[in-house]
Protein backbone atom coordinates (compact mmCIF):
# COMPACT_ATOMS: atom_id res chain seq x y z
CA UNK A 1 0.00 0.00 0.00
CA UNK A 2 1.79 3.54 -1.24
CA UNK A 3 0.93 6.20 0.79
CA UNK A 4 0.71 10.01 -0.35
CA UNK A 5 4.49 11.44 -0.46
CA UNK A 6 2.68 15.30 0.13
CA UNK A 7 1.61 13.57 3.70
CA UNK A 8 4.71 12.08 4.38
CA UNK A 9 6.52 15.31 3.58
CA UNK A 10 4.27 17.45 5.23
CA UNK A 11 3.85 15.28 8.77
CA UNK A 12 7.44 14.93 8.42
CA UNK A 13 8.20 18.30 8.85
CA UNK A 14 5.56 18.81 11.69
CA UNK A 15 7.30 16.16 13.74
CA UNK A 16 10.36 17.82 13.16
CA UNK A 17 9.68 21.43 14.05
CA UNK A 18 7.66 20.00 17.32
CA UNK A 19 10.87 18.12 18.06
CA UNK A 20 13.44 21.15 17.62
CA UNK A 21 10.89 23.01 19.28
CA UNK A 22 10.60 20.82 22.39
CA UNK A 23 14.34 20.62 23.04
CA UNK A 24 14.91 24.17 22.88
CA UNK A 25 12.20 24.71 25.49
CA UNK A 26 13.00 21.97 27.44
CA UNK A 27 17.00 22.96 27.07
CA UNK A 28 16.12 26.30 28.51
CA UNK A 29 14.35 24.45 31.61
CA UNK A 30 16.91 21.87 31.83
CA UNK A 31 18.67 22.53 35.24
CA UNK A 32 21.16 19.53 34.49
CA UNK A 33 23.83 21.59 32.04
CA UNK A 34 24.47 18.16 30.37
CA UNK A 35 21.07 17.48 29.69
CA UNK A 36 21.08 21.08 28.65
CA UNK A 37 23.50 20.76 26.12
CA UNK A 38 21.85 17.41 24.67
CA UNK A 39 18.84 18.51 24.43
CA UNK A 40 20.37 22.09 22.78
CA UNK A 41 22.19 19.39 20.40
CA UNK A 42 19.12 17.76 19.79
CA UNK A 43 17.28 20.60 18.38
CA UNK A 44 20.30 21.02 16.18
CA UNK A 45 19.39 17.53 15.05
CA UNK A 46 15.92 18.10 14.52
CA UNK A 47 16.06 21.16 12.61
CA UNK A 48 18.60 19.32 10.63
CA UNK A 49 16.08 16.67 9.74
CA UNK A 50 13.47 19.91 8.84
CA UNK A 51 15.61 20.81 6.23
CA UNK A 52 16.21 17.26 5.17
CA UNK A 53 12.43 16.97 4.44
CA UNK A 54 11.58 20.59 2.81
CA UNK A 55 14.89 20.03 0.53
CA UNK A 56 13.32 16.89 -0.86
CA UNK A 57 10.07 18.90 -1.40
CA UNK A 58 11.73 21.17 -3.57
CA UNK A 59 13.34 18.11 -5.25
CA UNK A 60 16.70 19.33 -4.69
CA UNK A 61 18.93 16.58 -3.46
CA UNK A 62 19.10 15.98 -0.22
CA UNK A 63 22.50 15.29 1.58
CA UNK A 64 21.85 13.35 4.84
CA UNK A 65 24.81 13.32 7.36
CA UNK A 66 25.92 9.85 7.89
CA UNK A 67 24.05 9.18 11.40
CA UNK A 68 27.12 7.96 13.52
CA UNK A 69 28.94 11.29 12.64
CA UNK A 70 25.93 13.14 14.01
CA UNK A 71 26.45 11.36 17.58
CA UNK A 72 30.08 12.16 17.82
CA UNK A 73 28.79 15.92 19.02
CA UNK A 74 26.94 14.33 21.71
CA UNK A 75 29.62 11.94 22.78
CA UNK A 76 31.90 15.48 23.08
CA UNK A 77 29.49 17.35 25.17
CA UNK A 78 29.68 14.49 28.07
CA UNK A 79 33.48 13.85 27.75
CA UNK A 80 34.05 17.19 28.11
CA UNK A 81 32.25 17.86 31.11
CA UNK A 82 34.21 18.69 33.57
CA UNK A 83 34.68 15.87 36.20
CA UNK A 84 32.99 17.53 38.85
CA UNK A 85 30.05 18.16 37.04
CA UNK A 86 29.78 14.75 35.95
CA UNK A 87 29.91 13.73 39.72
CA UNK A 88 27.24 15.95 40.29
CA UNK A 89 24.41 14.76 38.23
CA UNK A 90 21.51 15.30 40.29
CA UNK A 91 18.59 16.13 38.63
CA UNK A 92 15.14 17.91 39.28
CA UNK A 93 12.49 15.44 38.52
CA UNK A 94 11.49 17.54 35.60
CA UNK A 95 14.35 16.75 33.93
CA UNK A 96 13.50 13.05 33.93
CA UNK A 97 10.47 13.85 32.94
CA UNK A 98 11.12 15.79 30.20
CA UNK A 99 13.71 13.43 29.46
CA UNK A 100 11.16 10.57 29.39
CA UNK A 101 8.74 12.31 27.15
CA UNK A 102 11.36 12.77 24.36
CA UNK A 103 11.81 8.85 24.96
CA UNK A 104 8.45 8.46 24.05
CA UNK A 105 8.34 11.25 21.61
CA UNK A 106 11.33 9.45 19.13
CA UNK A 107 9.94 5.93 19.58
CA UNK A 108 6.50 7.10 18.40
CA UNK A 109 8.81 8.74 15.25
CA UNK A 110 10.94 5.84 14.65
CA UNK A 111 7.29 4.10 14.21
CA UNK A 112 5.83 6.85 11.84
CA UNK A 113 9.22 6.23 9.80
CA UNK A 114 9.22 2.93 9.44
CA UNK A 115 5.50 2.73 8.13
CA UNK A 116 6.03 5.11 5.89
CA UNK A 117 9.39 3.51 4.44
CA UNK A 118 7.70 0.16 3.99
CA UNK A 119 4.85 2.27 2.78
CA UNK A 120 6.53 4.66 -0.17
CA UNK A 121 7.15 3.97 -3.21
CA UNK A 122 10.08 6.69 -4.14
CA UNK A 123 13.58 5.30 -3.35
CA UNK A 124 14.70 8.43 -2.36
CA UNK A 125 11.70 9.05 0.68
CA UNK A 126 12.14 5.66 1.34
CA UNK A 127 15.84 6.02 2.00
CA UNK A 128 15.04 8.98 4.00
CA UNK A 129 12.48 7.39 6.41
CA UNK A 130 15.00 4.75 6.89
CA UNK A 131 17.89 6.69 7.92
CA UNK A 132 15.53 8.91 10.27
CA UNK A 133 14.52 5.23 11.82
CA UNK A 134 18.33 4.94 12.28
CA UNK A 135 18.51 8.14 13.43
CA UNK A 136 15.79 8.65 16.35
CA UNK A 137 16.74 5.09 17.55
CA UNK A 138 20.03 6.50 17.96
CA UNK A 139 18.28 10.02 19.79
CA UNK A 140 16.10 7.48 21.79
CA UNK A 141 19.12 5.22 22.92
CA UNK A 142 21.12 8.44 24.19
CA UNK A 143 18.23 9.76 26.04
CA UNK A 144 17.37 6.58 27.81
CA UNK A 145 21.49 6.46 29.11
CA UNK A 146 21.18 10.07 29.83
CA UNK A 147 17.67 9.34 32.13
CA UNK A 148 19.58 6.00 33.68
CA UNK A 149 22.65 8.22 34.59
CA UNK A 150 20.32 10.88 36.40
CA UNK A 151 18.20 9.02 37.54
CA UNK A 152 20.66 7.10 39.54
CA UNK A 153 24.22 7.62 38.64
CA UNK A 154 25.81 4.86 40.91
CA UNK A 155 23.64 2.25 39.25
CA UNK A 156 24.85 4.06 35.74
CA UNK A 157 28.43 3.95 36.74
CA UNK A 158 28.28 0.01 38.03
CA UNK A 159 26.39 -0.89 34.76
CA UNK A 160 29.03 1.01 31.99
CA UNK A 161 31.65 -1.16 34.07
CA UNK A 162 30.14 -3.99 33.18
CA UNK A 163 29.55 -3.34 29.77
CA UNK A 164 33.11 -2.95 29.32
CA UNK A 165 34.17 -6.33 30.72
CA UNK A 166 31.41 -8.15 28.42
Amino acid sequence: MSVDKQEIISTAIKFETEGRDFYLETAKKATNPLAREMFESFARDEERHREWFEQYAKEERVTVDEPKAMFGELRKIFAEAPEDLRGKAASSEDDIKALQFAIDSETESMGAYSRWAEQVEDGELKKLCETLVEVEEGHRKVLQNVKNYLSSTSDWFMSEEQALLD
